[in-house]
């Protein structure tokens, strides 16, 4: 039998009815559609982080380092591709920890409620969470963030705070988020829990000007004691040490107290004792008590949750925080060849979502190009139809399942 030439467009439509959504951040979001969300998540953490308490730090810069670019939309968890580096790979993103534990908690609650739950609400849940859970402060934690579709290694080393940082720059970054210098004070303070490794500070011992020499506004007794028991070289880049030396599993004031002492550990730390502002802050909040300090550091957590929120209908619900719904391929296996399968994209511009009254939603209406072989001209059998169509009932349905 003579064999067929198969191109074009299919325009699928599918009726999708999409719940009304707040397009603002409130407590309790989920109450309706997954109440048992923000238990899910608590549970986990409480089950897991008596196990690891370090963790409850790690998960604290997570978040951070996610809400400084872009805004608090979980593109810090999405993974590279051949055609882009992530900020999961972006230098200050390298040591970063607790990637498993947040997927291990979507899929959870993935479980309960299918695409309904962002990883940024996950991310910022767990952080509080974990927090609490190691005897730290408790915030609220509004949900309703959505999550980002673009995530770029070369963003995240422009936004995120380098522990190497002078005043000057931790000024205008927290700025450019919309944060002062008491939520720079404050936030700061999440350093009175966790660990470092000794490159985000060694410099400051051996190196500081790059004439061999030792940063003068750190305190020389600490710093020979770090050179004699901890980071014994410049190139160190495995040793770990207490950011709050003494008291690192404890969400006390002791850091700010090492910061007088001129015993922070980062420069970025010794910079808050540069200006009067920060310093006379730093100083009323060791004047107070551990219950004024937990409740200024909940505001500062709160306002830093808001940073650049997708609510509503921007973003996504990623149902894999590490791979975003606008990167979905199915592939069709070329049965005649026996090769490695062909991958169908979406194409954007083949997207349209139009309002339906009568059905109380929305239609939406996505158009994609199957090609069968990898030369356009090739001419396949009949019998190759029948995989293409189960591959786009395949792929529709994962459309669906996705985005209702």
């Amino acid at each position: 039998m003579g064999g067929i030439r198969v191109s074009g467009i299919l325009a699928v439509c599918l009726l999708l009815v999409i719940g009304s959504t707040d397009a603002q951040l409130q407590l309790g979001f989920y109450t309706k559609n997954c109440p048992k969300a923000e238990k899910i998540v608590k549970n986990f953490v409480e089950e897991h982080i008596r196990n690891a308490p370090s963790l409850a730090a790690a998960l604290l810069r997570m978040h951070f380092h996610d809400c400084f670019v872009r805004g608090c939309d979980a593109s810090v968890l999405v993974n590279s591709t051949s055609s882009n580096t992530a900020e999961k790979d972006a230098p200050p993103n390298l040591t970063l920890r607790g990637f498993d534990f947040i997927d291990r908690i979507k899929s959870l609650v993935e479980a309960q409620c299918p695409g309904v739950v962002s990883c940024a609400d996950v991310i910022a849940l767990a952080a509080r969470d974990s927090v609490v859970a190691t005897g730290g402060p408790f915030w609220n934690v509004p949900t309703g963030r959505r999550d980002g579709v673009i995530s770029k290694s070369s963003e995240a080393l422009a936004s995120i705070p380098s522990p190497f940082s002078n005043f000057t720059t931790l000024q205008t970054s927290f700025a450019n988020q919309g944060l002062n210098l008491k939520d720079l004070v404050l936030l700061s303070g999440a350093h009175t829990i966790g660990v470092s490794h000794c490159t985000s500070f060694t410099n400051r011992l051996y190196n500081f000007t790059g004439k061999g020499d030792q940063d003068p506004d750190l305190d020389s007794e600490y710093a020979a004691n770090l050179k004699a028991k901890k980071c014994k070289s410049l190139n160190d880049n495995t040793t770990i040490v207490e950011m709050d030396p003494g008291s690192h599993r404890t969400f006390d004031l002791s850091y700010y107290t090492h910061l007088l002492k001129r015993r922070g550990l980062f420069q970025s730390d010794s910079a808050l004792t540069k200006s009067s502002t920060t310093y006379n802050y730093i100083k009323q909040l060791i004047q107070g008590s551990s219950p004024n300090f937990h409740a200024e550091f909940a505001k500062s957590m709160e306002k830093m949750g808001r940073i650049n929120v997708k609510t509503g209908s921007s973003g996504e619900i990623r149902k894999q925080c590490a791979v975003g719904l606008h990167e979905v391929k199915r592939c069709v296996n070329a049965e005649r060849r026996g090769s490695d399968p062909d991958c169908v994209a979406l194409l954007p511009s083949g997207v349209a979502i139009l309002p339906d009254p009568e059905a109380g939603g929305c239609l939406l209406s996505v158009s994609f190009q199957l090609l069968v072989d990898a030369v356009p001209t090739a001419t396949v059998s009949l019998g190759s139809v029948t995989p293409a169509r189960n591959l786009m009932a395949r792929t529709v349905g994962e459309i669906k399942a996705l985005v209702i």
